[in-house]
């Protein structure tokens, strides 16, 4: 997959303002493989420091190592993407001091979004303290029932 400079500059910058917290966000469009500059980047809240400080025992990760994107945030980009007839192609979000895999916890939250969401990818952003080092793609491969690379090219 390909990914408009612009488009990728668009969650970089998303990434380095909110670290060290994971930033999260969906990208939506016309279908196709390629995300293009027509697409629009729509960043969510990442409200998981909020639910880990008021239920701790259940949400045991901080905004540090993990993310939930704000329910409303969703609805809305949802509902943008239905009125345009555009897709959810894209769900992002950003490893803060770590490298861009898709952990066991991610693989965990991105199950069913296919279902939701056909086709969509999944992005991860390796972001340091005013750099960002890496970002990798991943999708749902139905023949295997598992999440596969997939090759990310950030082009002008």
């Amino acid at each position: 997959m390909w990914v408009a400079q612009a488009k990728a500059e668009q969650m970089y910058a998303q990434a380095l303002a909110e670290f060290p917290f994971e930033c999260c966000g969906m990208i939506i469009g016309p279908e196709a493989e390629d995300i293009g500059i027509e697409d629009a980047v729509r960043p969510c809240r990442n409200v998981q420091q909020a639910l880990h400080q008021q239920y701790p025992e259940r949400f045991p990760r901080d905004a540090t190592i993990g993310y939930t994107m704000a329910k409303e945030d969703i609805e809305a980009i949802v509902q943008e993407a239905q009125e345009r007839g555009w897709v959810v192609k894209v769900c992002y979000h950003s490893h803060p001091n770590t490298g861009a895999y898709f952990s066991q916890e991610d693989r965990r939250n991105a199950e069913g979004w296919d279902l939701w969401f056909p086709g969509v990818r999944f992005v991860v952003i390796s972001a340091y303290a005013g750099e960002i080092r890496d970002m990798q793609g991943y999708r749902w491969h139905e023949p295997t029932q598992t999440f596969v690379s997939v090759p990310v090219e950030v082009h002008e």
